[in-house]
């Protein structure tokens, strides 16, 4: 009797201590704690932290492949990681003999020009610019139809070609100043230059980067009009925000300089727009627009497969980007299926339009719509009840990028800019003349787009180049939820939503 008292006691004993923490519970708790890293992969700018969390039972030892790219330090359970130039590294995260590596990568710091206005004060000039955004859609829509072509890949900024065109028509006079306004669709062209300039200093959110940056280069031999300066010069300037180069030479070294420009003005997206200039080259404006927007929801990049996308010309395995069960904008009619995937706040999203019917090719059905059939697409979108529950969203990721130069000059022409090419009959006497007195005409007009798309978002550019030279609705279906799996060709859009106008649109036959 007194052994098994003397038993039961020595387990009571060993519970006690087991639950007080000084018994073998102490042990098997610490080994509890294993030792894990949260991510193998992380992205910083130059100049910028970012944190990874870990867990161990003690502290951790930390090696870099590169302190130039990248420098680390463990703090409370976090391992601070910050960016030091551009590049790619990997730290070890070493705890005893176990072992975790994360993949870093360093972005360039944008080099875009900083906002002037508060993200308020752009939200305001939206609502104001919101009157004009149907012009700018509509001679969009026209641009894109003219240049997009079947098992192509086209990407085009209307904004961009816009923005530039209307600089340009401030120095029009004439048949060339009612054809530049006609093929605009506008009618107040004052009215259009002191909306935008509300517009073009900066974003309306914070963690969305909308840089417009705009650039007037005057030749040395340009002879400026009595009234060059306050009719063109100061309201390109003023409302635009140009930059105004004067006296310049077009030669090699204008070439490096003007590239330069558009290479910092599209965060080094976009190389170079010329590689020479004509010899009467008088006079060049320049239009560059660098958007960089994080998704609402961004995608976990663990849920990223290849998987086939069925293009126009052939099926090709692609990176595909995967969401489940989330709230989506959602628009659906007998003709197409469309999605709004908005960035940060919701003031710009991007919109994906397919065909309704899988059997019918997208640029078709396009093809096919008005305009107020397109503008419904996007209204159906912007509608307060249109949201539906998304099962499953699969995106590609991909890049591409875009140029056009002789096919916009001859289309610009078929939509109405007849003499603003014509070195006989183009009318810029509000900017002035040539070295020889000779008349300034558009002799080249030059666009080129870049677009990228990830699980963190989408940055894309846009650059219209002008130069001139001197003569020698449907109803919607509303489902309750649905699957938007973006496996075969896709138009998409980059708008604002507040103006309502159209940024960059594309469409994506094959990738």
């Amino acid at each position: 009797m007194k052994g098994k008292v003397l038993k039961v006691t020595a387990l009571f004993m060993a519970a006690v201590l087991t639950y007080t923490g000084i018994g073998p519970c102490t042990a098997a708790a610490k080994k509890s704690v294993r030792f894990k890293v949260a991510k193998k992969k992380a992205e910083v700018y130059e100049g910028e932290k970012t944190k990874v969390k870990y867990t161990s039972p003690g502290k951790v030892k930390l090696k870099t492949s590169d302190k130039n790219i990248v420098k680390a330090v463990s703090k409370k359970k976090y391992i601070v990681i910050k960016g030091i130039e551009a590049g790619k590294a990997k730290i070890k995260v070493l705890y005893k003999k176990k072992k975790a590596v994360i993949k870093v990568t360093v972005k360039e710091k944008s080099v875009v020009n900083k906002p002037t206005k508060s993200p308020d004060e752009v939200i305001a000039a939206a609502a104001a610019l919101s009157p004009y955004s149907k012009a700018v859609n509509s001679f969009g829509y026209k641009v894109f139809d003219g240049l997009k072509a079947n098992d192509k890949n086209t990407f085009i900024s209307p904004a961009s070609i816009y923005i530039a065109l209307a600089m340009l028509t401030n120095g029009a006079s004439g048949d060339t100043y009612n054809e530049l306004m006609n093929t605009l669709g506008i009618t107040d062209l004052n009215g259009w230059n002191n909306t935008i300039s509300g517009y073009v200093n900066g974003s309306m959110d914070e963690k969305v980067t909308l840089s417009i940056a705009d650039s007037l280069w005057l030749g040395k031999d340009l002879k400026l009009a009595p009234n060059a300066e306050s009719g063109f010069v100061s309201p390109v300037n003023n409302y635009y925000n140009a930059e105004v180069y004067r006296n310049v030479l077009f030669n090699d070294s204008t070439v490096k300089d003007v590239n330069k420009w558009v290479y910092n003005n599209t965060n080094k997206m976009i190389e170079s727009i010329v590689t020479r200039f004509p010899a009467n080259m008088s006079l060049a404006l320049i239009n560059a627009i660098y958007f960089e927007g994080r998704w609402a929801k961004t995608f976990n990049t663990g849920n990223t497969f290849s998987e086939p996308f069925y293009g126009s010309v052939s099926e090709k395995n692609v990176k595909m980007m995967t969401q489940k069960d989330f709230y989506y904008k959602y628009f659906k009619n007998d003709k197409v299926t469309a999605i709004e995937i908005p960035y940060s706040s919701g003031k710009y999203a991007m919109d994906i339009i397919m065909s309704a019917d899988e059997n019918s090719r997208t640029g078709d059905v396009w093809n096919s719509l008005t305009d107020a059939e397109r503008d419904s697409i996007t209204a159906g979108l912007s509608a307060n009840n249109s949201q539906v529950k998304i099962r499953t969203l699969k995106v590609p990721r991909f890049k591409l990028d875009y140029s056009s130069s002789d096919e916009l000059k001859a289309l610009l022409t078929q939509l109405g800019m007849k003499t603003s090419f014509d070195e006989g009959s183009a009318d810029f006497s509000k900017i002035g003349t040539g070295a020889n007195g000779g008349r300034l005409f558009v002799s080249e007009i030059i666009h080129k787009t870049a677009l990228e798309v990830d699980e963190t978002g989408s940055k894309a550019a846009a650059v219209t180049y002008v130069g001139l030279e001197n003569a020698s609705a449907l109803r919607p279906d509303k489902p309750s939820e649905i699957d938007f799996i973006v496996n075969r060709p896709f138009i998409l859009m980059i708008r604002d939503t507040v103006s309502g106008m159209i940024l960059f649109v594309g469409e994506v036959n094959n990738l």
